[in-house]
């Protein structure tokens, strides 16, 4: 049987609406990359500057760098959700989703803020250390990450680096690794924070109704998308249940006869 892409996807779509008031589901890290297909357009839209197509995911934030040397996990991360960035190479856009209204908290609100200051050039040395800090065997993943910021124009990594990594560790990839140059100019590229929330309480957040709007406009999964998003303004659990469009009871299984494969009754 062909399958009809935006039925399914409407499918998707509606089993995370229902999930969503279910304990402990967990809507953001399913629907992100539903967010993730028209972030930058919002953005764009948002700030008014036109952004780069290549936006990188989980954007990793060294503890060490924001909160000073001492700081515990100094080579550990703190993750930011989308990392945009202009085309004119001035701004770093940072997004942070939240699908549950009250899950912003002061304490995430604090590193976000903290990673504004002082330019782009010390997060991506910042990036560099954990590199650095890592374990061969786990450095892989953030080569891809390098290999992103490189075709962004913001690192120089030498092919020995890869060279070394692939297909196998080989000694060497630690002194390949230190070769890697931070390209970002001095303070050249501001860092802004952003957040898109179920409503939007403040000039910094985009709420779900203007990321509808902009999704609704590029038709076809962004209409769909767009329609779910309206929906979950609404505060997960606090629709009575009886209130829902049920499904259709489940018919009762029996097995067909010489296959016993089971078929509904």
């Amino acid at each position: 049987m062909p399958l009809d892409v935006e039925t399914d996807i409407a499918e998707v779509l509606k089993l995370l609406g229902g999930w969503r008031h279910l304990p402990a589901y967990r809507l953001e890290s399913r629907a992100d990359v539903f967010f993730a297909l028209f972030m930058r357009q919002v953005v764009q839209h948002r700030v008014g500057v036109a952004l780069r197509p290549t936006m990188v995911p989980e954007f990793p934030l060294r503890r060490g760098t924001l909160w000073g040397e001492d700081a515990a996990g100094a080579n550990a991360s703190t993750k930011v959700d989308y990392a945009l960035f202009s085309e004119d190479a001035r701004s770093v856009y940072f997004v942070e989703l939240k699908t549950d209204q009250s899950s912003r908290r002061d304490e995430q609100d604090a590193y976000l803020v903290e990673s504004a200051k002082g330019g782009f050039r010390r997060l991506i040395d910042g990036i560099l250390k954990i590199v650095l800090a890592t374990d061969t065997k786990y450095v892989r993943k953030y080569l891809h990450l390098l290999r992103t910021l490189e075709s962004l124009g913001f690192v120089r990594v030498p092919a020995s680096a890869y060279e070394y990594a692939f297909p196998d560790i080989r000694v060497g990839l630690t002194e390949a690794l230190r070769s890697i140059e931070n390209l970002v100019v001095d303070s050249a590229m501001q860092v802004h924070v952003l957040y898109v929330q179920p409503i939007a309480t403040s000039q910094d957040a985009i709420g779900f109704e203007e990321f509808a709007a902009v999704a609704e406009s590029e038709g076809g999964v962004g209409s769909l998308f767009a329609s779910s998003l309206r929906e979950w303004t609404n505060i997960a659990g606090d629709i009575d249940p009886r209130l829902e469009q049920s499904a259709p009871p489940n018919k009762p299984l029996k097995l067909t006869a010489g296959r016993g494969r089971p078929t509904a009754a």
